[in-house]
């Protein structure tokens, strides 16, 4: 809204003028970049405003893309391949009802909004979670390509990629995962280590639903 709004002006406008002006502003560009900053939370799922914006794109139906900025890639990759849990304790921090504003009146206006609209807190944190669900899968299949292609790898990390994958639905590519994860303990680790034993059970398991 720095663009499309003058800023000069916009602390007189009336809170209506949100709800109407700035919902049809939103849908004639067309399209909102959700910047992940930081990955795991978010700032901007913390601030009532710019959830009001991601409200406004879902009721309008306009395309809300996802950006990681550079400084946070590297805290992404780490996140997801050193628990595979990263992924799922990020959606469970999201709470658009926990957002704050820098003026008490907003937050309140805008919390009132989305508690009387037809889904309501509820509804907007399951279509953010859906969303997002969405987007930190194809990451993390992006990811898993890489990694299959690669000559190198972590064992550990790759078997807790794989497993980010099959708890989301991708077997299959879990399955390509789990294979190169067994040749990479089988080559630096041995056929017998404890590791080794346990990826291979879990490449087993994975074959089954592939």
């Amino acid at each position: 809204d720095l663009f499309c709004n003058n800023q000069h002006r916009a602390v007189s406008y009336p809170f209506e003028w949100w709800c109407n002006t700035f919902q049809k502003n939103i849908a004639s560009i067309g399209e909102v970049l959700l910047v992940m900053t930081p990955w795991h939370d978010p700032i901007p799922l913390t601030r009532a405003w710019c959830l009001w914006e991601i409200y406004c794109t879902f009721n309008g139906k306009i395309p809300l893309s996802v950006g990681l900025p550079p400084n946070q890639r590297e805290s992404f990759l780490n996140g997801v391949t050193e628990s595979f849990e990263a992924i799922t304790d990020a959606l469970v921090r999201i709470d658009a009802e926990r957002s704050e504003a820098f003026k008490q009146e907003d937050r309140e206006n805008i919390h009132r909004a989305v508690r009387e609209s037809g889904p309501g807190f509820h509804g907007l944190n399951v279509q953010i979670k859906e969303h997002l669900r969405e987007w930190y899968l194809e990451t993390a299949l992006a990811l898993a390509e890489a990694a299959c292609a690669s000559d190198a790898g972590n064992p550990r990390a790759l078997k807790n990629l794989a497993w980010s994958l099959h708890i989301y639905g991708d077997d299959k590519a879990a399955l390509r995962l789990l294979e190169r994860c067994l040749q990479l303990c089988r080559e630096t680790l041995g056929k017998k280590g404890g590791v080794t034993a346990a990826v291979a059970a879990a490449t087993t398991t994975a074959a089954t639903t592939a």
